[in-house]
């Protein structure tokens, strides 16, 4: 799926494959997932004051996520980017 609205008020976008597994393993969803880009994948998220906290968290390296989810998440995310849609 390729993104629409480019409204960052709505939204949160990042092509860091950390963040978003980090995001992904706290419980968010990534709602747009942007492959036009030359050798970069972006993810859009919907912005909320909760999944602003869980980025500062993961920025300032206070993201706990459980191991085997964060596995899971990072496999998820891993076949979106290699061919499977949203």
């Amino acid at each position: 799926m390729s993104i629409t609205n480019n409204d960052e008020a709505d939204y949160f976008y990042t092509s860091d494959f950390g963040c978003c597994v980090g995001l992904v393993s706290a419980g968010f969803k990534i709602i747009e997932l942007d492959k036009t880009l030359v050798r970069k994948v972006r993810f859009g998220f919907a912005r909320t004051q909760n999944l602003v906290k869980a980025v500062g968290d993961y920025r300032d390296y206070e993201l706990s996520i459980d191991a085997r989810t964060h596995f899971e998440s990072s496999k998820l995310v891993k076949s979106l980017i290699y061919g499977d849609e949203l």
